[in-house]
């Protein structure tokens, strides 16, 4: 059976907008992707920035404004996968846009947890515990194939 596990961290404006995406294949393979934001910081309202300024300091470290690709939906045609795997429910209704078969992980009870690790990722902080989604992405695909 072909599947993917993906693991994003991303910020909501309202709608989620991915900001790193970490995809592996059942076969191993891992794609890892940096995207740049449609809207720039100061646009947004107070509430959004305020958001986002957390999640910057205190959950995955990347910066709103960091560089990267544009996000392109055709990224995920190059996978054919018949499942997809990934923990959160607001990823699960992110990915249902491009995939029919997403299963959220997240409500069982066995499903690993993640935990902040020091992770030395050129897109987060140096010398800081952060959330990754390339740590996360692997810990999620070790689940699925035990």
């Amino acid at each position: 059976m072909k599947f993917i596990c993906v693991e994003m961290q991303g910020f909501s404006t309202p709608d989620f907008e991915p900001k790193e995406l970490t995809i592996i294949t059942s076969t191993g393979q891992v794609y890892h992707y940096l995207f740049k934001n449609d809207v720039l910081f100061w646009m947004l309202p107070t509430k959004y920035q305020q958001t986002i300024s957390w999640l910057e300091r205190h959950y995955h470290g990347i910066k709103y404004g960091s560089k990267g690709i544009e996000f392109n939906p055709g990224i995920f045609t190059e996978f054919e996968a018949e499942t997809v795997y990934t923990k959160g429910a607001e990823k699960a209704k992110f990915l249902l846009k491009y995939f029919p078969n997403v299963v959220n992980l997240e409500h069982l009870d066995d499903c690993p947890k993640y935990e902040k690790t020091w992770n030395y990722c050129t897109y987060h902080k140096e010398d800081s515990k952060w959330n990754c989604s390339c740590v996360n992405v692997k810990i999620l695909f070790k689940y699925v194939i035990n």
